[in-house]
């Protein structure tokens, strides 16, 4: 059984809405699971994962801070700009510095982890799709399954980003499948 153009083109259109209904609800797709309770709120908001965002400066973040302490004449805005220079996060010229916290490595091994999972869960579900239907191809199923899931793809393809993501599945299904009985030498 393949998929034809028309029934790609639904099933586009219906993973579409499920990505849009992730982005707009604010809803992640990972979450951490040791969030201390008081930073609960911070993290459902605006906890982008465990690295940097690539274009954050330091220099105008820091300057954003005092300008909001300036502003709203806050102190809890100004001793957040304080605990970054003390704790060695930004140096005195206003950059980022190298040193991580003592929980980085833990949230960046949380995050595999449950990057392991979410595709261990994905390839469960093509598994029983195909074993309920027998004339399902793997293809169709991991089609069904990225719909379901609402997945993008994790890199940057010329193809479109619903097939990409559908693709990628498929070859994680492949590889994960056993390679079947030893031959008899």
């Amino acid at each position: 059984m393949t998929l034809s153009k028309a029934r790609l083109k639904e099933l586009e259109e219906r993973w579409r809405h499920k990505r849009g209904a992730h982005k707009s609800v604010g809803t992640a797709l990972v979450s951490i699971v040791e969030i201390p309770a008081n930073m609960a709120d911070l993290y459902r908001s605006f906890y982008p994962g465990p690295g940097r965002p690539k274009g954050l400066r330091g220099r105008a973040f820091m300057q954003e801070l005092t300008r909001l302490a300036l502003e709203w004449r806050d102190p809890r805005i100004a001793q957040c700009a304080r605990a970054l220079l003390e704790l060695g996060i930004v140096n005195k010229r206003g950059g980022f510095t190298q040193k991580r916290g003592p929980n980085a490595d833990t949230l960046k091994q949380q995050a595999a982890t449950q990057k392991q999972q979410r595709l261990a869960d994905a390839l469960a579900r093509v598994r029983t799709l195909r074993k309920r239907n027998p004339h399902m191809s793997e293809r169709e199923a991991c089609t069904l399954v990225v719909v379901d899931l609402g997945w993008g793809a994790t890199r940057r393809t010329t193809k479109l980003e619903f097939e990409a993501a559908a693709e990628q599945l498929r070859n994680a299904s492949r590889a994960r499948k056993p390679l079947g009985k030893p031959t008899r030498g």
